[in-house]
């Protein structure tokens, strides 16, 4: 008997396709707050109208790019990354969003997604082997990718995706 290995999985076989996204001129403040709502991380910054369009997909922002844009380094990191924690503790308590310090949502307020977001995202298609999604979010130290197709947006796969099919046994 001739034992045949499975296929690996590709990234259409763990893809989640109800993606959250955000606009390129969304305010900060906004962006923190739909974070918070998904109990997300991170979403694709996608052109108003052209989530599924060809070339709509500008970036992606996190919580890690609000904490490390430019405009608040020193004393304001110190303040999201206090709120950040907050809001992790807050998650299962309730379902509305925990106030945000007022200088802070000032700062959040007056600048956009488009600001923040990091440019080049790990983006792969959706017959894209999952170890090679897992290496190139490695070399790259991120923690999603997008899946495109014809460049168009059809999924998104966090590095948790993964790590749940170590945790499941799952050859990929």
């Amino acid at each position: 008997m001739r034992y045949v290995s499975p296929m690996p999985l590709t990234a259409r076989d763990i893809m989640q396709t109800k993606v959250v996204t955000v606009t390129p001129d969304m305010s900060l403040s906004e962006v923190s707050d739909l974070l918070f709502q998904h109990r997300i991380t991170g979403a694709p910054v996608v052109e108003k109208g052209r989530v599924h369009a060809p070339g709509g997909v500008l970036g992606v922002i996190s919580r890690s790019d609000l904490v490390r844009f430019p405009l608040y380094q020193g004393t304001v990191t110190s303040i999201l990354s206090e709120h950040f924690r907050e809001l992790s503790a807050a998650q299962g308590e309730t379902s509305e969003t925990p106030s945000m310090p007022s200088d802070l949502k000032q700062i959040l307020s007056a600048h956009t997604a488009r600001e923040a977001m990091a440019m080049n995202p790990v983006c792969v298609s959706p017959d894209t082997p999952v170890r090679e999604v897992a290496q190139a979010l490695v070399s790259d130290h991120l923690h999603r990718a997008l899946v495109l197709e014809n460049e168009e947006l059809v999924g998104l796969i966090s590095a948790l995706d993964i790590v749940g099919l170590v945790a499941d046994n799952r050859e990929i």
